[in-house]
């Protein structure tokens, strides 16, 4: 019995790390996890109750705390302030801004790093999340099943196929957080409905967006440092991947890339070395014979459906007709509209869901 509890315990905190979800991919590990705490509790006081305080169970209990302070991946509500508090963007000034009907919420990146959200503005949920093996932020409209909003996020830090999941508390429902489309057969055919967001450096929205609201939530904890550290490996080593999938070396695997996506018709890639920091740059293309022009300030990549755009002074021009850089008309009937563009993705990941994807060439690569 005493080797049988002590078994447990290990495999208990095994599953707690996720390193089997990331090996096996297995989705029931998933809908396991919600039973860890009192599973884990029940192991431990029964260990303790039969065999008393001994080194064998402390070792399991040390692990199990360390995790759950040092390695959590938390899901966080929170307020927003109409006021920027800029001790939130030390060290790192980029956010996300999330266009959402009513007005543009502001979220530091470096507090999506350790923990997914679920926000809401004037009665809309939604779930926003950054995966760190991809490089990527998606928001998403929280799913309504049988009239009830599911709130959705990765309870953990899920991961299958190398990328993020999003799920309910009871694991039933799983979607791709790099697509939003259900990879279990309770959501299937439920495809996530995203909302637009944009990297962005924030000072730069403050003064675009002057009535933008900013996350004013809780602040960083200590899993924050390891979250940032660990998307540093991923980053900076090009062979550090969570992805059993062949490479496609027509770009660098861990070159960040703009992603096109014509619904239905086909993918685009970018490279995210077209664009200078700092500097405007204009791209006249077409995808699957929709024509469009890609536009960066530097900081943030937009896609409009519309060729034959310029710039100067400031604005993009057709004619008569002008409009700010993100595309809201300014001596213009309408603004811009948008394609869907998955922003710094890294190429890797991007081609592994889109694997029938184009690739922009240029002199400059």
């Amino acid at each position: 019995m005493e080797y049988a509890l002590l078994i447990l315990s290990w495999t208990i905190v095994v599953i707690q790390s996720n390193l089997p979800l990331y090996i096996l991919e297995a989705k029931f590990l998933i809908r396991i996890q919600r039973f860890i705490l009192p599973l884990f509790t029940l192991t431990v006081l029964s260990y303790l109750l039969l065999y008393g305080l001994d080194l064998p169970i402390v070792l399991p209990i040390v692990f199990y705390i360390i995790l759950n302070i040092f390695f959590s991946y938390g899901v966080n509500s929170g307020n927003f302030s109409d006021d920027l508090d800029i001790e939130r963007y030390k060290g790192d000034p980029e956010c996300v801004a999330v266009f959402l009907p009513t007005g543009v919420d502001a979220v530091p990146i470096l507090y999506l790093r350790s923990a997914d959200m679920i926000l809401e503005r004037d009665g809309l949920q939604y779930s926003l999340s950054y995966c760190l093996l991809c490089n990527t932020i998606h928001a998403y409209e929280l799913p309504t099943i049988g009239g009830v909003p599911l709130e959705i996020s990765s309870h953990g830090g899920s991961v299958i196929n190398g990328n993020k999941v999003l799920h309910d508390n009871s694991g039933r429902y799983i979607w791709q957080q790099f697509t939003g489309k259900p990879i279990s057969a309770a959501a299937n055919g439920i495809t996530l409905k995203e909302i637009e967001t944009k990297r962005v450096l924030v000072h730069h929205l403050k003064s675009t967006y002057p009535d933008a609201r900013f996350y004013s939530g809780r602040m960083l904890g200590p899993n924050h440092f390891i979250y940032s550290a660990i998307g540093r490996l991923v980053r900076n080593i090009s062979n550090l991947r969570i992805s059993k999938d062949r490479i496609d070396d027509r770009l660098p695997a861990k070159l960040p890339i703009a992603g096109v996506t014509i619904l239905g018709d086909g993918t685009k890639a970018y490279p995210m070395t077209l664009f200078p920091p700092n500097e405007v740059t204009l791209i006249q293309d077409s995808v699957s014979g929709v024509n469009l022009t890609i536009v960066s300030d530097g900081t943030s990549v937009y896609a409009f459906s519309r060729s034959g755009l310029s710039y100067s002074k400031g604005l993009l021009h057709s004619g008569e007709e002008s409009w700010n850089i993100d595309g809201r008309a300014v001596n213009a009937e309408e603004s811009l509209p948008q394609l869907m563009l998955t922003s710094s993705a890294y190429w890797y990941m991007w081609v592994k869901f889109n694997p029938d994807t184009e690739v922009y060439h240029s002199s400059s690569l």
